[in-house]
């Protein structure tokens, strides 16, 4: 019998789930008729006389939630833990989402929008994750020459740090230049940003380009619709599955598995392109509604009144990219898209985005992530990191 200890009434808790019982659906038996348990409850007491095989848990290590991180101790059955940190002084693997990498695909989402003042919003009390979001946010922004406003109140080396405390976000919000791209460390910080910014009558998205993560439902509505960033949370349940079935095969897994496929999903709130040059807005625009019906330049010249060189140009100083360019990034987007949510074959997803062949989907997915869709697809289950 093997057990569940998450919050499964929050998103990420529920994603989890879902994941190890993806793992538990493909691998039928005794074993893996999984138990969800409720947090805070006995793990040593055997269910219906059955004796506990195996525990996939995400707890906290801190505060209030020291007393689950001790029954998960005392259980002392083969644990994995999910979407948790390692614990000091206790040798249980873990899986993870990548929160660098998801403070990074922020920063990217943002500067293709063509955003030149950016912000974080994190919270008065934050833990590693927010600090690694950040991290990564400003090290990509810091990267291009930008710097960062900061609003939190966890203390950080990366400058320009901004501390306050929540009464001060209305200021705050009305100080920044404009417009600016706000990415929000969770899905609740973010909808009270586009509280605040109501309050302060800033607009959203033309002056506020807002992204939070998690992709939580309880905002998905709130507003218009919070953009946010989806981390691989099911990902991450089905790889913590898989690796308590190998403990219980006798195989030693790695201490730390990073899984950073992440997704964002655009909503209102920062359903914008912050460019001054109103040709190369609309040129934006028809690329990305259009990329995926395999327009060219020429479809995008025949939209817009200017020469091939000009739009290039201008282009050029308003992304630092041309428009053919712009064509494959986002059917490039597209296509992991539909690597991670659909099961179309290659042939079918080049299709669907706009390439005539599925070679021409190589060589653009190649040139922009690095690896092939193919490979793409199965980095989906996690890159594994024998260390911290």
């Amino acid at each position: 019998m093997i057990a569940i200890n998450s919050d499964h009434n929050g998103s990420t808790g529920r994603e989890i789930l879902n994941g190890v019982m993806d793992f538990a659906l493909h691998h039928p038996g005794a074993r893996w008729k999984v138990v969800a348990y409720p947090w805070r409850v006995d793990f040593g007491q055997p269910i219906d006389g059955v004796p506990l095989e195996g525990l996939i848990t995400h707890v906290w290590r801190t505060g209030r939630e020291f007393a689950d991180v001790q029954r998960v101790l005392d259980a002392n059955v083969p644990t994995v833990l999910v979407g948790t940190a390692p614990i000091p002084g206790f040798d249980a693997p873990a899986v993870l989402v990548d929160d660098d990498a998801i403070g990074r695909a922020a920063a990217e989402y943002f500067l293709s929008r063509g955003y030149r003042h950016f912000a974080f919003a994190g919270a008065v009390r934050q833990g590693e994750s927010f600090d690694d979001r950040l991290a990564g946010y400003a090290a990509a922004l810091q990267a291009k020459g930008y710097n960062v406003s900061v609003f939190g109140g966890h203390p950080c080396t990366l400058p320009p740090r901004v501390v306050m405390g929540p009464g001060d976000m209305i200021s705050w919000l009305r100080e920044m230049a404009k417009p600016a791209a706000i990415f929000c460390a969770k899905d609740s910080i973010a909808h009270m940003v586009t509280t605040a910014a109501s309050a302060a009558k800033i607009a959203v998205p033309d002056q506020l380009s807002i992204l939070g993560v998690d992709n939580d439902g309880d905002y998905h509505y709130e507003n218009g619709g919070i953009s946010s960033v989806a981390p691989p949370f099911r990902q991450v349940g089905f790889r913590g599955a898989e690796l308590l079935d190998e403990m219980l095969n006798g195989q030693v897994p790695a201490r730390i598995t990073r899984i950073s496929s992440n997704e964002i999903i655009t909503r209102s709130s920062s359903d914008a392109v912050a460019l001054r040059d109103a040709d190369v807005v609309d040129a934006v625009r028809y690329i990305r509604e259009n990329a995926r019906e395999g327009i060219v330049v020429e479809d995008v010249l025949a939209k817009i009144p200017l020469s091939r060189r000009t739009l290039e140009r201008r282009f050029q100083a308003a992304l630092g990219i041309t428009p053919k360019e712009e064509i494959q990034r986002v059917r490039v987007e597209q296509a992991k898209h539909l690597l991670s949510k659909s099961a179309l074959s290659i042939q079918e997803i080049a299709l669907a985005t706009g390439f005539s062949h599925r070679s021409r989907l190589f060589e653009a997915f190649k040139a922009g992530t690095g690896m092939s869709p193919q490979e793409y697809r199965t980095a989906l289950q996690g890159d594994e990191h024998g260390g911290f």
